[in-house]
């Protein structure tokens, strides 16, 4: 009985390199979510004054994408960043930090686990798949009708 116990813990047991990258993924949720709450009190707070003023929001919420774009000259692409002491775009450091997890997961636990590993396959997916994901978050590479 125990053996058999400890086969099926032992056939269930994640691979370390996946224990990494859940973790990455666990830490960096709860380290973006603490990052949105924090510079959400921040922008309402007033201390960052905000680039696009509250009280225009309900005059701007109705426009298309590119129409707000127009009216209140926000910037595209990653021309937020230098807008980051504006507490309007401060927001976005977590929400950055959150669609990057599976990057820096990709990174820092599976490209190096599976290059030691000499498992090339997997190796060569997780690293066209970081390779993939920077020139889509850069805007290299763009899909949709934009």
């Amino acid at each position: 009985m125990v053996a058999e116990k400890n086969q099926v813990a032992q056939a269930t047991q994640a691979p370390p390199e996946q224990v990494i990258y859940a973790n990455i993924l666990l830490w960096g949720s709860l380290i973006g979510i603490a990052l949105l709450v924090v510079t959400f009190v921040l922008y309402v707070s007033g201390v960052l004054p905000p680039y696009i003023p509250v009280e225009k929001l309900p005059q701007l919420w109705g426009m298309k994408a590119h129409d707000y774009v127009e009216a209140t000259k926000s910037p595209t692409g990653w021309g937020w960043v230098s807008y980051l002491g504006k507490g309007d775009y401060l927001n976005y450091l977590g929400i950055a930090l959150l669609s990057g997890l599976t990057i820096l997961g990709f990174f820092f636990a599976l490209v190096p686990a599976y290059l030691k590993k000499k498992d090339h396959w997997y190796f060569l997916i997780a690293l066209v798949e970081v390779v993939v994901l920077v020139l889509a978050a850069s805007g290299v590479i763009s899909a949709g009708a934009h």
